[in-house]
């Protein structure tokens, strides 16, 4: 046998509840969408400003103008023109200066300088043409000895060793003989190079020329030049002759 079990009934005040809360979201829906009624606020702001709109605008009074006064001319007799008693002047007229005509200071400045220079050149001697420079003119400035010592050919050593050597054995006896022998070879060769050398020397005359233009040059010639410092010479082909 089945047992049926009965099932417990909705309590009356959740279905209240239930019904209040669709209505009160119906209500909110439709005031929303605008479905319901707006307040009385509207009308009586349009009732108040009805009178100021009817009220009639306030009408400007011009006063007339007065009427321009009327002006009366009167025609008075013309008078009669006076004779001039007053004497003629003569007016004199004077010739306009033009700017071209004025003298300015700077012309007469100007004329004043070309007439010194005038001046000038009248008093002042004529210039002399100077003769043209002689490159190969000039004067003696310096005339100089040279001696140069010749070179010996080894005779003169043998020579004055030979005789040296001869000396030395001379003096002393002995071993010291011999001693000096050497020695006095020794000596006789340098004394006898010395010899050759100063036989065989030789002299040389450097002249030295200074030319008109401001160089110099110097010759050098082996016997003794007639020139002497000072004296006016002529360079021809590397030969020294007077220029009188």
């Amino acid at each position: 046998m089945e047992t049926v079990q009965a099932k417990p009934a909705t309590h009356p005040l959740f279905i209240a509840a239930a019904g209040s809360l669709i209505i009160f979201s119906a209500m909110g829906s439709a005031a929303i969408m605008g479905w319901l009624p707006r307040s009385g606020a509207e009308p009586a702001a349009n009732v108040s400003l009805a009178p100021a709109a009817s009220a009639p605008a306030p009408v400007a009074v011009i006063p007339a103008a007065d009427p321009a006064p009327r002006v009366i001319v009167r025609a008075e007799p013309r008078p009669k023109p006076r004779a001039d008693t007053r004497p003629a002047v003569r007016e004199t007229v004077h010739p306009a200066v033009t700017e071209s005509a004025a003298v300015h200071p700077s012309d007469t400045r100007r004329a004043e300088e070309e007439r010194l220079m005038v001046a000038d050149a009248r008093v002042s001697p004529p210039v002399r043409s100077l003769p043209p420079v002689c490159g190969d003119c000039g004067v003696i400035e310096s005339v100089n000895e040279i001696e140069k010592v010749g070179e010996g050919s080894g005779l003169g050593a043998v020579a004055g060793g030979v005789v040296g050597a001869i000396a030395g054995k001379q003096v002393g006896g002995g071993r010291g003989r011999n001693v000096m022998s050497v020695v006095g070879a020794l000596g006789g060769a340098y004394a006898g190079h010395q010899i050759e050398k100063n036989a065989r020397k030789v002299k040389s005359y450097d002249v030295t020329i200074r030319f008109e233009d401001g160089s110099t040059r110097t010759l050098s010639q082996s016997t003794p030049p007639a020139w002497r410092a000072g004296d006016r010479v002529r360079l021809v082909n590397g030969i020294i002759q007077p220029n009188a």
